[in-house]
């Protein structure tokens, strides 16, 4: 989102909370209490990205009682779709609950702004205690608690495993009778359709708000349509012309590489229902790092099998880390949960807890160690970050050593005359765009520099990293992306070092 529509965002974000009522917090949980219980607010309320969060204990004669409720407020200027968004997320809690034994909060109520009389869009769900995953530090954890982790990680994904469906899409709500959680003609809903849609980029052209797919190809296909109409219609989408020139070329390449990613025999399915905001700030643990939670199930929906991914942070970090010199050795971190993952389905089959017969998770992850493979998965998760996947992850590996060579030959001789006139008018915008910065007293974007080089200390490290493979068929299932990668970033020869 570019500077100027984030402030007015944010601006009106904040005129929303002020708007809120907390005298009237209390009144709402009471009357979706049992027995009408009173309650008082027992701590600050605390703002996540899309929601504000509100926390109640009930009372009793003699004062609290163990009945704690959160009441859940999505932020509706930073939403684009409130109440879309609000009934998937019910349904899926829904669903989870009654197909699953994935800890999340129980769902006492909800309302929405148009039919509610507080006006409010609202979710009542239990208070779960513990600490946030992201108060740890996973690095630094002991082997015996970050094995036990990753059991209880593998433990959610193989249920989730489990959640197929026919298409992909979300699960949403009957309109008519909204106890029941239905997936007919739900798209897909995610963070990228949403941000999209506050910037005025009109995803909706693209994914409908009925929108389902049926294979793998159309749905992928469909996210690289939000790519190219993201660079044609934001307004910040390139620093300069030859930005602009890497850009459409870039994601003309990623296109490409998709259709040859895409593994034919999960064209037609399985879909399976994915989380879609993963983090560890989303889950919570007691001191003993039992998961006793998984929150904000918004943006869910289910996906096709290759983006049916282990999260980017099990030895912590986030996907940009992977992009970077920390990304190294990241497929032995990804090979190690698949392990875990294969010895937690063996027991559960053993125990007869494995539901109806399906291919194992374990199996579908065969390849997850090709570091490659498994970004490109990410980018189709979040576009926020598909530019950095391709052209810190991708380029080179695929097309080699001379993007400059292919960028300027792609320009020249293989852009349309339509995508010149497209670039030509992106730096009209942005010159427009920088003036509006100027006149805001606002900074102008600017592009992340590469990575050139490493601090000597980090260039031993990675070498003395590389000399603990036991041979080179090891160096290859850990790679980054490609050791051009390497030699290019840390100024080594792999060869030199094994």
């Amino acid at each position: 989102m570019d500077q100027i529509r984030r402030q007015l965002v944010n601006d009106a974000t904040d005129a929303f909370i002020a708007s809120i009522d907390c005298s009237k917090i209390c009144d709402l949980a009471s009357t979706f209490h049992p027995q009408g219980k009173p309650c008082r607010v027992f701590c600050e309320p605390k703002k996540g990205s899309y929601n504000i969060c509100f926390f109640i204990v009930f009372l009793s004669d003699e004062g609290d009682t163990n009945e704690k409720w959160v009441i859940r407020i999505p932020l509706t200027p930073r939403l684009a779709f409130p109440e879309e968004k609000m009934r998937s997320e019910i349904a899926t809690m829904k669903y989870i609950t009654s197909k699953t034994s994935i800890p999340i909060p129980q769902l006492h109520g909800y309302g929405f702004s148009q039919t509610h009389p507080s006006g409010l869009t609202f979710m009542l769900i239990s208070y779960i205690p513990g600490d946030r995953l992201s108060d740890h530090n996973l690095p630094t954890l002991n082997p015996p608690l970050l094995s036990h982790l990753h059991t209880q990680l593998a433990d959610i994904f193989i249920q989730l495993r489990h959640c197929e469906f026919p298409h992909i899409g979300s699960l949403t709500l009957d309109p008519i009778d909204d106890r029941t959680p239905i997936f007919v003609h739900n798209r897909a809903l995610s963070i990228d359709i949403n941000d999209h849609e506050l910037e005025g980029l009109s995803p909706t052209s693209i994914i409908g708000p009925s929108k389902i797919y049926r294979t793998a190809i159309d749905y992928i296909y469909a996210q690289t349509q939000l790519l190219f109409n993201q660079f044609d219609k934001q307004q910040n989408s390139v620093y300069s012309e030859a930005d602009a020139r890497y850009h459409l070329y870039g994601l003309h390449q990623f296109r490409s590489i998709l259709m040859g990613w895409l593994r034919r025999e999960y064209n037609e399915g399985p879909f399976i229902l994915m989380h879609g905001d993963f983090r560890t700030a989303n889950i919570l643990v007691d001191q003993n790092l039992n998961i006793t939670g998984v929150l904000d199930w918004e943006w869910s929906r289910t996906v096709p099998v290759q983006m049916f991914l282990p999260p980017t942070w099990l030895r912590g970090g986030d996907i940009r880390d992977l992009l970077s010199f920390r990304g190294l050795g990241y497929g032995s971190y990804l090979a190690g949960f698949r392990d875990v993952v294969k010895a937690k389905e063996k027991e559960m089959h053993c125990q007869g807890s494995g539901g109806e017969e399906k291919i194992p998770l374990s199996k579908l992850w065969d390849g997850i160690y090709i570091l490659s493979n498994f970004l490109i998965g990410q980018a189709l998760l979040r576009l926020d970050v598909a530019g950095d996947v391709y052209w810190d992850a991708l380029d080179r590996r695929y097309f080699g050593n001379d993007a400059a060579a292919r960028v300027e030959l792609f320009y020249e001789v293989l852009a349309t005359s339509n995508q010149k006139r497209v670039i030509a008018r992106k730096l009209q915008e942005l010159e427009m765009y920088n003036a509006e910065l100027k006149e805001r007293g606002l900074e102008e974007d600017k592009p992340l520099e590469p990575l050139r080089g490493l601090p000597a200390d980090k260039v031993q490290e990675l070498a003395e990293h590389l000399r603990n493979f036991n041979n080179r068929e090891e160096a290859r299932r850990h790679e980054f992306c490609s050791w051009a990668w390497f030699r290019s970033r840390v100024g080594l020869d792999w060869r030199h070092v094994i």
